[in-house]
């Protein structure tokens, strides 16, 4: 279930992706979240139905990162209910999805922003760092290289956005690929005691495991870490159903296209590998 890089294409594809990307990352410097929501379509319900399924307590800023490859697209498409996809091609940019999530008796909407793993993508990744209340960094558990980016290239990247601790989660996905292993459970499991992550699950986007666990833990530690820091209400058609919104559906990028002390007070983990 790995995903598939781009075919190689002339020099003039390349740089008309990275314009894409460039310019994407320059609107959105300008444009709040809420009015690129306002305006998404709906992409299908996965939560409820029911009459209130518009409103959300809370939302939160959540960011994936993560090697190319490891399939962090997936595991978004998994947690929003649609198919997954062998021939997925790696991000280019950025996107996002919102997801809504019930936390004891809250509504909590997760603003799930998807990023690429490229280096040469690298700075356009961290421009999304900005407000991000938890991070996500997903490796794939063939591949010993993608876990040991983690400490190489990932950690670094979320110290470099400063302020207040951030809660982070480890997934190692493609868990269906057992037979093909290259990192063991226990090894992921030290890390994440290192590092004081909130959460740390094996997921397959493949087969579903553990993704709405994941999503459903990051949402909880949303509560337990932020609180709730004001009463939102979405009442436009978007976001009836609990419909999950896309960026890239309005923005296309085309076809090819802290303290350890302070994060160890905050921590309460989640660890789930099978």
């Amino acid at each position: 279930m790995t995903e598939v890089k781009p075919n190689g294409g002339n020099a003039s594809n390349g740089q008309e992706k990275t314009s894409r990307s460039r310019n994407l990352a320059k609107t959105l410097g300008k444009l709040d979240p809420t009015q690129l929501m306002h305006n998404g379509r709906s992409r299908g319900s996965k939560i409820n139905d029911d009459a209130d399924s518009g409103r959300y307590d809370a939302r939160y800023k959540v960011v994936l990162l993560g090697e190319s490859g490891v399939g962090k697209t997936s595991l978004i498409q998994a947690a929003v209910g649609e198919p997954f996809n062998p021939t997925m091609i790696s991000t280019i940019g950025i996107d996002f999805v919102v997801q809504t999530y019930n936390v004891d008796h809250y509504r909590i909407q997760l603003q799930i922003w998807d990023t690429a793993g490229q280096e040469r993508y690298r700075s356009l990744a961290a421009s999304t760092f900005r407000d991000a209340k938890a991070f996500i960094i997903v490796y794939d558990i063939t591949s010993r290289d993608s876990f040991r980016r983690i400490r190489e290239e990932w950690l670094k990247m979320t110290d470099i956005q400063g302020g207040e601790p951030v809660p982070i989660f480890f997934a190692g996905n493609k868990a269906d690929l057992v037979r093909l292993k290259e990192v063991p459970t226990e090894d992921a499991q030290k890390l994440s005691q290192q590092q004081y992550a909130h959460g740390f699950f094996e997921t397959s986007a493949l087969n579903g495991q553990n993704v709405q666990n994941l999503f459903q833990s990051v949402a909880t530690a949303m509560v337990s870490t932020w609180s709730i820091p004001q009463l939102f209400f979405a009442n436009t058609p978007s976001f009836q159903n609990n419909n999950p919104f896309r960026l890239s559906d309005q923005m296309p990028l085309g076809q090819n296209g802290a303290t350890n002390a302070d994060k160890k007070k905050r921590t309460v983990f989640q660890c789930c590998a099978t």
